[in-house]
């Protein structure tokens, strides 16, 4: 997102109405937004996880995001690259969204498996070797190479205070093994979306994977096109950081307007069998809606951020409190996974890490978010008691000799 905010793209331009003083503030203000983050959420002490890995709670928390993905897999809405006309018509609805909401903790996966294999042994060793790897193929299969990015930063973030020694060679890896990734990723989405199946299990996903990515690897011609594809893809990317700049040109010249734009996310994150109508209120305080309302955005999806949304809102004090608040916020996730004792702790902080990894994830989203892990994790907790108290009063009554 970075260089989107540096690079004077003549596209970006021709999308959003700004002008030179909107670009020369909105390029200052993004400097300040980065400086005031990383002096907040500091660099504290690195504590060491302590969190007791059980066989039983490591089931019940992947399985509910297996039995998702295996349901939105048979629906053909495993991936949102798959070819639209090629869905079958499917009426649960609020089936489609419930397995959706269980994916919430899927950039966090490859991070869970990460801190099992590190603290296992025997067969659980094992098999956590296996869903870390297996974890990396569905979101390769999913398509989002931003999810593969946040579940990478995950994994830095807990290797480090798992104490796993990691020599240069690895973020050296890192960096030039993820653009490759990156490249294979769209060659299969491209393959993905002009497919005229209806993909509806695991193993079409994985043919159509083979197919494109090994086109690539063998012949030249395809892999002229799949980088040249990539690279076309990164330069419209380009376009999408200086819609901030309008941001700062609407405010330079009308000030600050409060819109309330914040309770969006907090509204949709109410429990619907309480308030069935929060959606349509939630609506009323869309921030794409109210900054298309400006004159100066497209009436296309625009992924606001965060700091757009604050400087829309309050200026230069929203500018300022929003980046204290991703600060704290980053701390203290710093804090709690290396506080936490709990496995289902640990890993809410990490998908919420995960989910505020993104450049898109504006401050009300941050509820939305971890409303959705909660929901995850929360009936996973109660299995697991339920099935120790079970498994405890089953000892306690066992007759003894």
């Amino acid at each position: 997102m970075a260089p989107s905010l540096i690079v004077d793209n003549p596209e970006a331009r021709a999308i959003f109405v700004y002008g030179d003083q909107g670009a020369t503030f909105g390029r200052l203000l993004f400097v300040g937004w980065c400086v005031v983050f990383v002096l907040v959420s500091g660099s504290g002490r690195e504590r060491a996880v302590h969190v007791q890995v059980r066989a039983l709670d490591v089931i019940a928390i992947t399985v509910p995001a297996v039995l998702a993905m295996a349901y939105l897999v048979t629906t053909g809405r495993f991936s949102n690259y798959q070819n639209s006309t090629s869905l079958a018509p499917v009426e649960a609805g609020g089936t489609i969204m419930l397995a959706t909401v269980l994916l919430s903790i899927r950039p966090a996966l490859p991070g869970l498996f990460l801190l099992v294999f590190s603290r296992a042994q025997g067969r659980l060793r094992t098999g956590a070797l296996a869903g870390f790897l297996l974890s990396w193929v569905i979101l390769f299969l999913a398509g989002s190479r931003s999810q593969i990015a946040f579940a990478v930063v995950v994994c830095a973030f807990l290797a480090r205070r798992l104490g796993m020694k990691l020599t240069m060679f690895v973020p050296v890896a890192i960096g030039l093994g993820l653009p490759l990734v990156f490249v294979l990723v769209l060659a299969y989405r491209n393959a993905l979306s002009s497919s005229e199946e209806n993909i509806s299990s695991l193993s079409g996903f994985v043919a159509v994977a083979a197919d494109s990515t090994g086109s690539v690897v063998a012949h030249d011609e395809a892999r002229s096109a799949a980088v040249t594809s990539f690279s076309e893809n990164a330069r419209t990317r380009f376009w999408s950081g200086p819609q901030f700049f309008a941001v700062v040109e609407e405010w330079l010249e009308n000030g600050s307007t409060v819109r309330w734009t914040f309770l969006e996310g907090i509204v949709r994150s109410l429990p619907s069998a309480i308030f069935p109508a929060k959606n349509e209120i939630a609506d009323r305080f869309g921030l794409e809606d109210h900054l298309k309302s400006t004159g100066r955005f497209p009436d296309v999806d625009l992924g606001s951020m965060p700091w757009q949304q604050c400087l829309f809102e309050f200026g230069l004090v929203g500018l300022l409190l929003g980046a204290t608040f991703f600060g704290l916020l980053v701390r203290f996730i710093e804090a709690r996974v290396g506080a936490t004792r709990s496995l289902y702790e640990l890993v809410f902080w990490i998908a919420m890490l995960a989910a505020t990894s993104s450049p898109e994830q504006q401050i009300d989203g941050i509820f939305v978010a971890g409303r959705n892990i909660v929901a995850t994790l929360v009936p996973a907790f109660l299995f697991a008691s339920g099935l120790r108290r079970v498994a405890g009063d089953s000892r306690a009554a066992a007759p003894t000799a």
